[in-house]
């Protein structure tokens, strides 16, 4: 399978060597704390990193729940996601689809809260998660998607396969999550990349990753022209409950690829 991706994978290198990764997509899946304390290890890279892009996938309860009216302390914290004179973040706001089994109404009533949340902390668009990106279920995310931009706020949609979606997708997807897995078993050459499945519409997100942020894979996928990455070397059972150690050599090493 992988062997049968090369071809495709070195012609779009070619074209892609001069546009390099300068993003970080972020899965922001753990509480701020008082005086946003938990995520004080990444704060402050926005302002220290103008270059870099930072897609922050914001999820309060698996979903919007009901922070807006419920919880000053998170509503705070995702306004400092924002600060002052910086316009190098664009905040997500996570749906779970249930690989296709959530209503479409369900769906929509989900994306309508984030679209009205408060200018303060308002989100850029939305992050689908757990999504079946098969021919049966294309109507299915077509039509979640096209719904989700009936609100002006939200300017981006990105689903989350977690694996090579059909080519078809990224017509309708701003982005697509295009792996989301081990850091042991990938390569760059595993991912389709083609002027149908475009590197500059793909996430990346490794776990499991080394200590020290892999300066070569980063280098690699920014070569490679992805549009987000993110290594981290917390595990699977639970890689998003909290900022990943050396995260600050991470944002570096994106910024070098700038």
């Amino acid at each position: 399978m992988v062997s049968s991706k090369l071809p495709s994978v070195a012609a779009a290198l070619s074209l892609a060597a001069s546009t390099l990764a300068t993003s970080i997509v972020y899965p922001l899946y753990y509480y701020p704390d008082d005086g946003c304390s938990a995520w004080s290890g990444f704060l402050p890279a926005i302002t220290a990193y103008p270059q870099v892009t930072f897609y922050f996938i914001v999820n309060p309860d698996s979903g919007p729940g009901t922070i807006s009216t419920d919880d000053s302390t998170y509503t705070g914290c995702i306004a400092k996601l924002r600060p002052s004179g910086s316009t190098n973040t664009v905040l997500l706001g996570y749906v779970d689809t249930a690989y296709g089994s959530k209503s479409t109404s369900a769906v929509a009533t989900e994306v309508s809260t984030y679209a009205n949340w408060p200018s303060s902390y308002h989100m850029d668009g939305i992050f689908f998660d757990d999504v079946e990106a098969t021919s049966a279920l294309q109507s299915y995310y077509s039509t979640i998607t096209a719904n989700a931009k009936t609100h002006s706020v939200l300017k981006y949609v990105t689903l989350n396969p977690g694996t090579t979606p059909l080519s078809s997708y990224y017509s309708f997807a701003d982005f697509i999550m295009s792996a989301e897995t081990y850091y042991s078993g990938f390569s760059v050459s595993s991912l389709t990349i083609s002027s149908s499945s475009p590197a500059d519409q793909q996430f990346v997100i490794l776990h499991d990753g080394p200590t020290d942020p892999p300066a070569a894979m980063i280098n690699s996928l920014a070569t490679a022209g992805i549009k987000a990455i993110y290594i981290t070397d917390k595990p699977a059972s639970n890689p998003y409950a909290a900022t990943m150690d050396n995260y600050n050599t991470f944002v570096a090493d994106v910024a070098a690829t700038v």
